[in-house]
């Protein structure tokens, strides 16, 4: 019997996609159910069981509940790919791979950082949030100084986790395309996997900086 997998998500949220997309590479059927935060859909009673952190995504793997979509993506390796080089078992390998996933959580709470005026009714980001997000582009790019991808010259769970946070956020702060070559060949070669990173989730992830750009006008007009 084929497992139960349950991913609670959001379509726009950089993290729910790294979880879905490293489900298509590794063929893994994902029941996906998605939580409006709009409505207040993470703060139900019934959800807060499920994760009381109230965060997405959240994985039911039959009973089993895993959050935060570096752990989601780890544990649906070891327990469904677990020869897979996205996160191989070689210790030194996979030490590198979680350096950059804590990375990514970094350039994460960045974004969160920079957008957060807006949702409270600026019309501007400040310069200084978004020089802390390019800031992340210049690590992005001594990163690929040792291979194709960000641990060498193998797709791994790190990429699918970054690349989803990029497109989150290009828009407003914008790569160097002279100091970041390395950086840009990389975004364009995971936009070559099609397998993993089709137009819908381009398509997904630009819906939210559009919904930045028309918060950041309503907030001039207001």
């Amino acid at each position: 019997m084929a497992p139960k997998l349950t991913l609670y998500y959001m379509p726009v949220s950089p993290a729910s996609r790294a979880v879905v997309l490293l489900a298509k590479a590794i063929n893994i059927d994902l029941d996906l159910k998605e939580i409006d935060i709009s409505r207040g859909e993470h703060l139900t009673p019934e959800f807060l069981k499920i994760n009381p952190q109230h965060t997405l995504p959240a994985l039911d793997d039959n009973g089993t509940v895993i959050i935060d979509s570096h752990a989601i993506n780890t544990y649906l390796c070891d327990m469904y790919a677990p020869n897979n080089s996205l996160y191989p078992k070689d210790l030194s390998k996979r030490a590198h791979i979680d350096s950059r996933l804590h990375f990514d959580t970094t350039l994460f709470a960045r974004i969160r950082y920079l957008y957060e005026p807006i949702y409270e009714g600026s019309p501007h980001m400040p310069e200084n949030h978004i020089s802390l997000v390019t800031n992340c582009w210049d690590i992005l790019e001594a990163f690929l100084e040792n291979g194709k991808y960000l641990c060498g010259d193998e797709l791994t769970i790190a990429d699918l986790a970054c690349i989803c946070n990029f497109y989150a956020i290009d828009s407003f702060a914008p790569v160097d395309r002279q100091k970041h070559a390395k950086m840009i060949q990389w975004v364009k070669r995971m936009g070559e996997i099609s397998y993993l990173y089709n137009v819908i989730d381009l398509e997904e992830s630009k819906a939210h900086q559009h919904y930045i750009q028309y918060l950041m006008e309503n907030n001039v007009t207001s």
